[in-house]
């Protein structure tokens, strides 16, 4: 702050616009900033500041810190959000939770809070109107909610619940007559408008699959407007909730304005027992009655094919659409359909192949439908498709170059859908392409050349198109990957496989580009690529790589162009025979706003002294992941000397280091937080996605 005579700039802006600057200033250094001068305590203490307090992933807040921020703003916060905020101590939370009198919307979301101090401190609340948070036990929460009335007299101001549901899968689940003879939370919020369910990634075939009946009234969820359900671990409680939908099903003439029943049809032999006759005719008929309301529709996993009705009808407020992993047999009449959604924002058709392995000629012609109807189209996912065609009339990408797309920020693409090529033959004149099991595949080497040609002016003819994009995937279909919930059921795409340097440099045009996954692109030979985008994509906050190059990659070298992304924020790396060595470390080093770093490799070597070393030099680090081959001793050892040497001085670090292939490894993964597990360790697509933060509302980005 340069100085005007013997005063500094910030004299001569009124209180008014130093608050509005202020409030952009991220709630943890609240305390600094009352440090600053007298002038900016004043100010710091303004309603506005404590008004809607985001607390979100606060890494680095310390307890005391966080106490003294809620004592000062105790009668100001209307809006406390805590989500992920997963290091602070039960005993902290309630103590500093208990003097905000005010609160009306409060995240707890991944927050170590028992059971009984959430119960004090909701009753504590007078006027609250939203809860978020996490349970470790469904039959816990649902008993202290059955026992204690005072916790009931204060729930009935919600409007809007989210639980997240983090079952340990080493623990005894709970049974269906003990959860079942309870009575749910509906019971005691009458003005209940949104519910939110979230859970864990993982399921669990092997438990009692029995139906449940949850004690509830059907008249309790006419409010009903929101209802967002994800499969749980648990087959009991994942019939418990979908009991609930269909409970709320069966109102007539029910209408909703968001509702999400991911994973609805995984594990058929559970859920099925839900589709089946009347109630899946209720499902069918609560969307109909929705069709003017519906501003979000989430049925990724589901069975479409009694939903052609729906989708044949107009639903002009729709604009968030998700079908993923859908069983659908007729795509393309599917897209037709989707396209009377005219207002769409966001449209997920990950891996929504149905029964055939490629795209033919009728499902391309219904995208170009789609996305000359959809005008205000922002995110659009087609990954894990075979878009090459056998025909050859048309490629994918013409397609999504022949109408206006400038409007996308979002993309997520299969790697094959860049060339405009028809299929592979193979022919004695051969070279192989591995795959992750070990398996070569053959590829027609006089093929290869024009591929690869095709593919790079595609790249290029795609960026002129939409030069905008912030979020870019390119994802090998059928590329197998650790960790994987959905694994993919398609063959390796041999196409794919030909997409390498000259196609990768390309992506460096997208100079805005804040987040870009490759994943499956075994074609790549050099590492130019990789200083390409980091020279040129400047605002590369997130990068996950997985199985690039085949020899390429193992070379030490390769990855000392990680050195050109120096405003990286996320670093994910899933590579065979990765060595994580002084010389890879030191490439990470100079990314030093790091904070997230995951590498995960089946063959791999760990140097533990330049570990500890690195995390060491990387003072923003709070979170290391490495899934490898180390022997369990060696592991454990290392994540005890780094969960030891941080977690004071840094509040929030994690550690987890594990032998991939160990049980051990499945047991850390489900007590990771939520914003960790779903965030970067698990490698999935997460294009035209609802991200895992217990709202229900759409996103607005």
């Amino acid at each position: 702050m340069e100085a005007v005579g013997d005063k500094c700039w910030f004299d001569y802006i009124s209180d008014d616009v130093l608050l509005h600057i202020l409030c952009f200033v991220p709630r943890k250094f609240w305390v600094d900033l009352t440090k600053v001068c007298s002038r900016f305590k004043m100010v710091c203490h303004d309603k506005d500041i404590f008004r809607y307090t985001d607390l979100q992933n606060c890494v680095g807040l310390t307890e005391n810190r966080l106490k003294e921020y809620l004592g000062a703003g105790r009668d100001l916060i209307e809006v406390l959000n805590l989500n992920h905020c997963y290091w602070f101590t039960s005993t902290c939370l309630l103590n500093s939770l208990l003097k905000c009198q005010k609160v009306q919307h409060l995240f707890l979301l991944d927050c170590k809070l028992t059971i009984n101090a959430l119960a004090k401190v909701v009753c504590s609340l007078e006027c609250l109107k939203t809860l978020v948070i996490s349970v470790a036990s469904l039959l816990e929460f649902s008993s202290e909610i059955n026992l204690n009335r005072t916790f009931q007299q204060s729930l009935k101001h919600i409007e809007n619940f989210g639980i997240h549901t983090r079952e340990d899968i080493t623990t005894t689940a709970p049974r269906c007559q003990q959860v079942s003879s309870q009575k749910t939370i509906f019971e005691y919020c009458p003005n209940m408008e949104t519910f939110c369910m979230i859970a864990s990634p993982g399921m669990n075939h092997k438990e009692n699959r029995h139906i449940i009946h949850p004690l509830i009234k059907t008249e309790k969820l006419r409010n009903l407007k929101n209802l967002s359900i994800n499969s749980t671990a648990y087959a009991t409680t994942r019939l418990y909730y979908f009991a609930i939908l269909a409970k709320s099903l069966a109102q007539a003439g029910k209408q909703f304005m968001s509702l999400s029943l991911s994973g609805l049809d995984k594990g058929v032999p559970i859920l099925g027992l839900y589709l089946e006759s009347k109630t899946f005719n209720k499902l069918i008929n609560t969307l109909k009655e929705s069709c003017m309301t519906l501003q979000s529709l989430d049925m990724s996993g589901v069975d479409l094919v009694n939903l052609d009705a729906f989708f044949d009808m107009d639903k002009p407020a729709l604009q968030y659409l998700n079908l993923s992993h859908t069983l659908s047999t007729m795509t393309y009449i599917m897209l037709l359909r989707v396209s009377r959604c005219s207002n769409l924002v966001s449209l997920n058709l990950q891996g929504a192949s149905g029964t055939k392995t490629h795209w033919g000629q009728h499902n391309l012609e219904a995208l170009g439908n789609v996305l000359e109807q959809c005008k205000n189209l922002r995110h659009l996912n087609l990954s894990d498709l075979h878009l090459h065609l056998e025909n050859n009339h048309t490629s994918p990408v013409s397609v999504l170059t022949k109408y206006n797309i400038t409007g996308l920020r979002s993309l997520a693409l299969s790697s094959c859908s860049l060339a405009d090529s028809g299929p592979i033959k193979t022919s004695s004149n051969a070279d192989y392409v591995n795959r992750v099991s070990g398996k070569r595949q053959r590829i027609d080497r006089h093929a290869s050349s024009s591929v690869a040609v095709a593919a790079e002016m595609s790249v290029c003819r795609l960026q002129a198109a939409c030069p905008h994009l912030e979020s870019l995937e390119i994802i090998n279909p059928g590329q197998r990957v650790a960790l994987d919930n959905w694994p993919s059921t398609l063959p390796l795409c041999p196409v794919s496989c030909l997409v390498g340097d000259a196609q990768l440099i390309q992506v460096s045009r997208w100079t805005h580009l804040r987040y870009l996954q490759i994943t499956g692109s075994p074609g790549v030979t050099k590492n130019d690529f990789l200083k390409a985008i980091g020279e040129s994509c400047q605002s590369l906050k997130i990068l996950h790589l997985a199985y690039i190059g085949l020899g390429a990659a193992m070379s030490p070298a390769f990855w000392d162009c990680l050195q050109y992304f120096p405003a990286l924020l996320d670093l994910r790396i899933e590579q065979t025979q990765l060595s994580v060595n002084e010389r890879f470390l030191r490439s990470c080093q100079a990314c030093q706003r790091l904070e997230r770093l995951v590498l995960v490799s089946r063959t791999g070597s760990v140097d533990t002294q330049s570990v500890e070393h690195f995390v060491h030099s990387v003072c923003g680090l709070f979170l290391i992941v490495l899934l490898t081959d180390m022997t369990l001793k060696n592991s454990d050892r290392l994540q005890a000397t780094l969960q030891r040497g941080y977690e004071c001085s840094r509040p929030g670090f994690l550690a987890l280091v594990a032998p991939l292939s160990h049980d051990k490894a499945n047991q850390a993964l489900q007590r990771l937080p939520l914003i960790h597990l779903v965030g970067i360790t698990k490698l999935a697509s997460t294009v035209a996605t609802r991200p895992f933060d217990g709202d229900v509302r759409p996103q607005n980005k």
